[in-house]
Protein backbone atom coordinates (compact mmCIF):
# COMPACT_ATOMS: atom_id res chain seq x y z
CA UNK A 1 0.00 0.00 0.00
CA UNK A 2 2.72 2.50 1.24
CA UNK A 3 4.35 1.70 -2.47
CA UNK A 4 1.00 2.99 -4.31
CA UNK A 5 0.35 5.92 -1.84
CA UNK A 6 4.25 7.15 -3.10
CA UNK A 7 3.65 6.18 -6.57
CA UNK A 8 0.36 8.26 -6.42
CA UNK A 9 2.03 11.51 -4.96
CA UNK A 10 4.73 11.17 -7.77
CA UNK A 11 2.12 10.83 -10.46
CA UNK A 12 0.17 13.88 -9.08
CA UNK A 13 3.21 16.36 -8.84
CA UNK A 14 4.59 14.86 -12.42
CA UNK A 15 0.92 15.93 -14.19
CA UNK A 16 1.15 19.76 -12.52
CA UNK A 17 -1.00 21.59 -14.11
CA UNK A 18 -4.19 21.18 -16.17
CA UNK A 19 -3.38 20.78 -19.65
CA UNK A 20 -4.24 23.39 -22.05
CA UNK A 21 -5.68 20.97 -24.58
CA UNK A 22 -9.29 21.92 -25.96
CA UNK A 23 -10.86 19.61 -24.17
CA UNK A 24 -9.75 21.54 -20.58
CA UNK A 25 -12.07 23.92 -18.77
CA UNK A 26 -10.79 27.10 -17.93
CA UNK A 27 -9.89 27.98 -14.18
CA UNK A 28 -11.45 30.87 -13.20
CA UNK A 29 -10.94 30.81 -9.78
CA UNK A 30 -9.22 33.58 -7.78
CA UNK A 31 -5.32 34.62 -8.06
CA UNK A 32 -5.41 33.70 -4.74
CA UNK A 33 -6.79 31.22 -2.45
CA UNK A 34 -7.18 30.63 1.30
CA UNK A 35 -6.33 26.64 1.97
CA UNK A 36 -5.71 24.39 4.37
CA UNK A 37 -2.37 23.18 3.80
CA UNK A 38 -0.92 19.57 4.82
CA UNK A 39 2.51 19.15 6.12
CA UNK A 40 2.08 15.75 5.43
CA UNK A 41 -0.53 13.23 3.64
CA UNK A 42 -3.03 11.66 6.04
CA UNK A 43 -4.72 8.42 5.81
CA UNK A 44 -5.34 5.76 7.94
CA UNK A 45 -6.06 2.35 5.88
CA UNK A 46 -7.28 -1.01 5.84
CA UNK A 47 -6.14 -2.89 3.10
CA UNK A 48 -8.62 -5.93 1.99
CA UNK A 49 -7.40 -8.77 0.56
CA UNK A 50 -9.82 -10.61 -1.19
CA UNK A 51 -8.06 -13.49 -2.13
CA UNK A 52 -7.52 -14.87 1.68
CA UNK A 53 -10.01 -12.94 3.39
CA UNK A 54 -7.67 -11.17 5.25
CA UNK A 55 -7.11 -7.74 6.87
CA UNK A 56 -4.30 -5.49 7.18
CA UNK A 57 -4.06 -2.13 8.91
CA UNK A 58 -1.46 0.23 7.64
CA UNK A 59 -1.38 3.61 9.17
CA UNK A 60 0.53 5.73 6.45
CA UNK A 61 1.37 8.92 8.06
CA UNK A 62 0.05 11.32 10.52
CA UNK A 63 -1.41 14.83 9.35
CA UNK A 64 -0.94 18.50 10.77
CA UNK A 65 -2.93 21.36 8.73
CA UNK A 66 -2.51 25.29 9.03
CA UNK A 67 -4.50 28.20 6.83
CA UNK A 68 -3.09 30.11 4.76
CA UNK A 69 -3.31 32.24 1.82
CA UNK A 70 -1.29 31.08 -1.35
CA UNK A 71 -1.15 31.84 -4.76
CA UNK A 72 -2.41 29.61 -7.46
CA UNK A 73 0.41 29.13 -8.83
CA UNK A 74 1.77 27.92 -5.52
CA UNK A 75 -0.43 25.51 -4.91
CA UNK A 76 0.64 21.90 -5.63
CA UNK A 77 -1.62 18.78 -6.69
CA UNK A 78 -3.04 17.35 -3.03
CA UNK A 79 -4.43 13.97 -1.88
CA UNK A 80 -7.06 13.68 0.71
CA UNK A 81 -8.98 11.39 2.76
CA UNK A 82 -12.88 12.18 3.58
CA UNK A 83 -15.09 10.13 5.69
CA UNK A 84 -18.53 11.05 4.68
CA UNK A 85 -20.58 8.38 6.96
CA UNK A 86 -19.67 6.15 9.99
CA UNK A 87 -21.48 2.76 11.10
CA UNK A 88 -20.69 0.59 14.12
CA UNK A 89 -18.07 -1.89 13.43
CA UNK A 90 -17.46 -1.16 9.83
CA UNK A 91 -14.35 0.30 9.05
CA UNK A 92 -14.27 4.07 8.07
CA UNK A 93 -12.38 2.61 4.88
CA UNK A 94 -15.68 2.04 3.29
CA UNK A 95 -17.61 5.16 3.58
CA UNK A 96 -14.39 7.48 2.48
CA UNK A 97 -13.06 9.00 -0.31
CA UNK A 98 -9.90 9.94 -2.03
CA UNK A 99 -9.67 13.67 -3.09
CA UNK A 100 -7.21 14.35 -5.32
CA UNK A 101 -6.90 18.03 -6.43
CA UNK A 102 -4.65 19.21 -9.34
CA UNK A 103 -2.72 22.39 -9.08
CA UNK A 104 -4.22 25.59 -8.62
CA UNK A 105 -7.15 27.18 -6.73
CA UNK A 106 -10.09 25.89 -8.90
CA UNK A 107 -13.21 25.64 -8.27
CA UNK A 108 -12.52 21.96 -9.87
CA UNK A 109 -14.98 20.00 -11.78
CA UNK A 110 -15.18 17.06 -9.87
CA UNK A 111 -14.96 13.56 -11.33
CA UNK A 112 -16.33 10.84 -9.32
CA UNK A 113 -14.48 7.30 -9.70
CA UNK A 114 -16.64 4.35 -8.42
CA UNK A 115 -14.85 0.97 -8.81
CA UNK A 116 -15.94 -2.44 -10.13
CA UNK A 117 -15.66 -5.41 -8.39
CA UNK A 118 -18.83 -7.40 -8.47
CA UNK A 119 -19.94 -5.59 -4.89
CA UNK A 120 -17.58 -7.71 -3.05
CA UNK A 121 -13.70 -6.48 -4.24
CA UNK A 122 -11.88 -3.18 -5.05
CA UNK A 123 -10.88 -0.44 -3.07
CA UNK A 124 -10.49 3.51 -3.42
CA UNK A 125 -7.04 3.28 -3.69
CA UNK A 126 -6.20 0.34 -6.38
CA UNK A 127 -3.30 1.69 -8.89
CA UNK A 128 -6.38 2.31 -11.26
CA UNK A 129 -7.23 4.98 -9.18
CA UNK A 130 -4.20 7.42 -9.86
CA UNK A 131 -4.77 6.38 -13.68
CA UNK A 132 -8.22 8.00 -13.34
CA UNK A 133 -6.59 11.49 -11.40
CA UNK A 134 -3.99 11.74 -14.17
CA UNK A 135 -6.73 11.39 -16.41
CA UNK A 136 -9.17 14.01 -14.99
CA UNK A 137 -6.29 16.40 -14.12
CA UNK A 138 -5.34 16.09 -18.01
CA UNK A 139 -8.93 17.98 -18.29
CA UNK A 140 -8.79 20.45 -15.88
CA UNK A 141 -10.98 18.29 -12.93
CA UNK A 142 -10.50 16.81 -9.95
CA UNK A 143 -10.79 13.25 -8.68
CA UNK A 144 -12.70 11.66 -5.83
CA UNK A 145 -12.10 8.04 -5.81
CA UNK A 146 -15.05 6.64 -3.29
CA UNK A 147 -15.66 3.39 -1.52
CA UNK A 148 -18.32 1.75 -0.53
CA UNK A 149 -19.51 -1.09 2.15
CA UNK A 150 -19.00 -3.79 0.02
CA UNK A 151 -20.74 -7.34 0.18
CA UNK A 152 -18.55 -9.02 1.97
CA UNK A 153 -17.35 -9.76 5.33
CA UNK A 154 -15.61 -6.93 6.40
CA UNK A 155 -18.16 -4.11 4.63
CA UNK A 156 -21.05 -6.25 5.27
CA UNK A 157 -23.02 -4.25 2.71
CA UNK A 158 -26.72 -5.30 1.11
CA UNK A 159 -28.76 -3.64 -1.46
CA UNK A 160 -29.06 -0.27 -1.25
CA UNK A 161 -25.97 0.02 0.86
CA UNK A 162 -23.74 0.77 -2.47
CA UNK A 163 -25.60 3.65 -4.41
CA UNK A 164 -26.44 4.84 -0.78
CA UNK A 165 -23.01 5.69 0.12
CA UNK A 166 -21.73 7.30 -3.37
CA UNK A 167 -25.16 9.18 -2.79
CA UNK A 168 -23.86 10.25 0.31
CA UNK A 169 -20.09 11.13 -1.11
CA UNK A 170 -22.00 13.14 -3.82
CA UNK A 171 -23.62 14.94 -0.72
CA UNK A 172 -20.60 15.40 1.23
CA UNK A 173 -18.89 17.17 -1.81
CA UNK A 174 -21.93 19.34 -2.55
CA UNK A 175 -21.80 20.44 1.17
CA UNK A 176 -18.45 21.07 1.42
CA UNK A 177 -17.71 22.47 -2.08
CA UNK A 178 -16.17 25.72 -0.45
CA UNK A 179 -13.86 24.28 1.20
CA UNK A 180 -12.36 21.54 -1.14
CA UNK A 181 -11.85 24.24 -3.81
CA UNK A 182 -14.45 21.95 -5.77
CA UNK A 183 -17.31 23.33 -8.26
CA UNK A 184 -20.57 21.41 -6.98
CA UNK A 185 -22.15 22.89 -10.09
CA UNK A 186 -20.30 20.62 -12.39
CA UNK A 187 -20.28 16.82 -11.33
CA UNK A 188 -19.48 13.62 -13.19
CA UNK A 189 -19.73 10.09 -12.12
CA UNK A 190 -17.85 6.99 -13.40
CA UNK A 191 -18.11 4.09 -13.19
CA UNK A 192 -16.56 0.54 -14.23
CA UNK A 193 -18.17 -2.90 -13.98
CA UNK A 194 -20.16 -2.95 -10.77
CA UNK A 195 -19.53 0.32 -10.58
CA UNK A 196 -20.86 1.05 -13.90
CA UNK A 197 -24.16 -0.09 -12.36
CA UNK A 198 -23.70 1.51 -8.95
CA UNK A 199 -23.30 5.33 -11.12
CA UNK A 200 -26.24 4.41 -13.36
CA UNK A 201 -28.96 3.78 -10.76
CA UNK A 202 -27.67 6.44 -8.18
CA UNK A 203 -28.71 8.86 -11.03
CA UNK A 204 -31.92 7.19 -12.13
CA UNK A 205 -33.44 6.70 -9.36
CA UNK A 206 -34.12 10.40 -8.12
CA UNK A 207 -34.62 9.56 -4.47
CA UNK A 208 -30.74 8.84 -3.86
CA UNK A 209 -30.15 12.87 -4.39
CA UNK A 210 -33.61 14.34 -3.60
CA UNK A 211 -33.86 12.73 -0.11
CA UNK A 212 -30.35 14.29 0.72
CA UNK A 213 -31.99 17.20 0.14
CA UNK A 214 -30.64 17.68 -3.58
CA UNK A 215 -32.08 17.68 -7.16
CA UNK A 216 -31.63 15.22 -9.62
CA UNK A 217 -29.58 17.35 -12.00
CA UNK A 218 -27.18 17.42 -9.24
CA UNK A 219 -25.38 14.85 -10.94
CA UNK A 220 -24.52 16.53 -14.49
CA UNK A 221 -23.22 13.75 -15.81
CA UNK A 222 -22.93 9.89 -15.80
CA UNK A 223 -20.46 7.60 -17.40
CA UNK A 224 -21.11 3.93 -16.84
CA UNK A 225 -18.41 1.82 -18.44
CA UNK A 226 -18.89 -1.64 -19.20
CA UNK A 227 -21.34 -3.26 -16.96
CA UNK A 228 -24.58 -5.90 -17.27
CA UNK A 229 -26.23 -4.80 -14.38
CA UNK A 230 -29.15 -2.71 -16.57
CA UNK A 231 -31.69 -5.25 -15.41
CA UNK A 232 -30.32 -7.22 -12.81
CA UNK A 233 -33.80 -9.39 -12.72
CA UNK A 234 -32.47 -10.77 -15.83
CA UNK A 235 -31.42 -14.27 -15.42
CA UNK A 236 -29.10 -14.21 -18.03
CA UNK A 237 -26.52 -12.25 -16.99
CA UNK A 238 -22.69 -12.90 -16.93
CA UNK A 239 -22.34 -12.85 -13.29
CA UNK A 240 -25.47 -14.46 -11.85
CA UNK A 241 -23.44 -15.41 -8.49
CA UNK A 242 -22.45 -12.04 -7.47
CA UNK A 243 -25.85 -10.48 -8.04
CA UNK A 244 -27.29 -12.69 -5.53
CA UNK A 245 -24.77 -12.09 -3.12
CA UNK A 246 -25.09 -8.33 -4.07
CA UNK A 247 -28.85 -8.13 -4.11
CA UNK A 248 -30.28 -11.42 -3.43
CA UNK A 249 -33.35 -13.10 -5.17
CA UNK A 250 -36.90 -10.84 -4.59
CA UNK A 251 -37.60 -10.25 -7.96
CA UNK A 252 -38.98 -6.68 -5.96
CA UNK A 253 -35.33 -5.90 -5.01
CA UNK A 254 -34.20 -6.99 -8.36
CA UNK A 255 -36.20 -4.61 -10.44
CA UNK A 256 -36.19 -1.88 -7.63
CA UNK A 257 -32.11 -2.10 -8.69
CA UNK A 258 -32.19 -2.00 -12.13
CA UNK A 259 -31.33 0.96 -14.11
CA UNK A 260 -33.37 0.23 -16.77
CA UNK A 261 -36.60 -0.33 -14.58
CA UNK A 262 -36.39 2.63 -12.98
CA UNK A 263 -36.18 4.51 -16.41
CA UNK A 264 -39.43 2.92 -17.03
CA UNK A 265 -41.35 4.00 -13.82
CA UNK A 266 -39.96 7.16 -13.39
CA UNK A 267 -38.70 8.57 -16.60
CA UNK A 268 -35.58 9.98 -17.69
CA UNK A 269 -33.70 12.17 -15.01
CA UNK A 270 -31.50 15.54 -16.24
CA UNK A 271 -28.37 13.74 -16.06
CA UNK A 272 -26.44 13.37 -19.32
CA UNK A 273 -25.46 9.30 -20.23
CA UNK A 274 -22.77 8.12 -21.61
CA UNK A 275 -22.92 4.06 -21.88
CA UNK A 276 -19.90 2.13 -22.72
CA UNK A 277 -19.99 -1.36 -23.90
CA UNK A 278 -18.11 -4.21 -25.63
CA UNK A 279 -18.36 -7.75 -26.08
CA UNK A 280 -21.15 -9.96 -26.92
CA UNK A 281 -24.51 -8.97 -28.30
CA UNK A 282 -26.63 -9.71 -25.59
CA UNK A 283 -24.38 -7.30 -23.20
CA UNK A 284 -24.52 -4.79 -26.11
CA UNK A 285 -28.63 -5.14 -26.46
CA UNK A 286 -29.21 -4.76 -22.64
CA UNK A 287 -26.71 -1.47 -22.56
CA UNK A 288 -28.41 -0.08 -25.62
CA UNK A 289 -31.75 -0.58 -24.19
CA UNK A 290 -31.23 1.56 -21.26
CA UNK A 291 -30.12 4.19 -23.67
CA UNK A 292 -32.71 4.22 -25.85
CA UNK A 293 -35.38 4.00 -22.77
CA UNK A 294 -33.24 7.56 -21.68
CA UNK A 295 -34.16 8.73 -25.20
CA UNK A 296 -37.38 7.63 -25.63
CA UNK A 297 -38.39 9.39 -21.88
CA UNK A 298 -36.83 12.57 -23.42
CA UNK A 299 -33.53 12.61 -22.00
CA UNK A 300 -29.88 12.43 -22.89
CA UNK A 301 -28.07 9.34 -23.97
CA UNK A 302 -25.64 8.12 -26.17
CA UNK A 303 -23.76 4.44 -26.75
CA UNK A 304 -20.54 4.31 -27.04
CA UNK A 305 -19.36 0.89 -28.01
CA UNK A 306 -15.77 -0.01 -27.19
CA UNK A 307 -14.38 -2.56 -30.27
CA UNK A 308 -13.09 -5.68 -29.16
CA UNK A 309 -11.60 -4.16 -25.87
CA UNK A 310 -11.96 -6.54 -23.08
CA UNK A 311 -13.15 -5.79 -19.76
CA UNK A 312 -9.98 -5.26 -18.29
CA UNK A 313 -9.13 -3.32 -21.16
CA UNK A 314 -11.85 -0.71 -20.66
CA UNK A 315 -11.14 0.38 -17.24
CA UNK A 316 -7.11 0.06 -17.98
CA UNK A 317 -7.30 1.95 -21.12
CA UNK A 318 -8.91 5.16 -20.24
CA UNK A 319 -7.33 8.67 -20.46
CA UNK A 320 -4.06 6.28 -21.89
CA UNK A 321 -2.15 8.68 -24.07
CA UNK A 322 -2.83 8.12 -28.13
CA UNK A 323 -5.70 5.92 -27.30
CA UNK A 324 -8.41 6.22 -29.92
CA UNK A 325 -11.46 3.89 -29.14
CA UNK A 326 -12.53 5.20 -25.84
CA UNK A 327 -10.53 8.17 -24.68
CA UNK A 328 -11.75 10.63 -27.16
CA UNK A 329 -15.87 9.98 -26.59
CA UNK A 330 -15.45 9.97 -23.36
CA UNK A 331 -13.26 13.43 -23.20
CA UNK A 332 -15.38 14.86 -25.80
CA UNK A 333 -18.87 13.68 -23.60
CA UNK A 334 -16.94 15.40 -20.37
CA UNK A 335 -16.29 18.72 -22.15
CA UNK A 336 -19.79 19.08 -23.60
CA UNK A 337 -21.85 18.13 -20.41
CA UNK A 338 -19.30 19.90 -17.56
CA UNK A 339 -18.34 23.15 -19.48
CA UNK A 340 -20.64 25.91 -18.87
CA UNK A 341 -20.88 27.27 -22.39
CA UNK A 342 -21.95 23.35 -23.01
CA UNK A 343 -25.17 22.68 -20.37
Amino acid sequence: MNKFMIAGVLLLVACGSPSDQSDTVPDTGPDTVSVTVPSSAASSSTTINTVDNTVDDTVIDTTTSTSTTVPCDQIDPTITNHVFATYPNISDRFTSFDLYLPAGCGPFPVLVWVHGGAWVGGDKANPEAFDRAAYAFSLGYALASTNYRLANQFGKGTWPDYPNDVADAIAHIVDNADRLRLDAERISLLGHSAGGHTVAIVSADRSYMTNRGLNDDTIDCVIANDTEGYRLEDRETAYPLAIVNAFGTDPAVLADASPSTRIEREGAPSTRYLIVTRGSERRQAVASEFVDLVVAAGGDARLLVAGDYSHEDVNRVLGESGETILTPGVSEFLRECLTPSGR
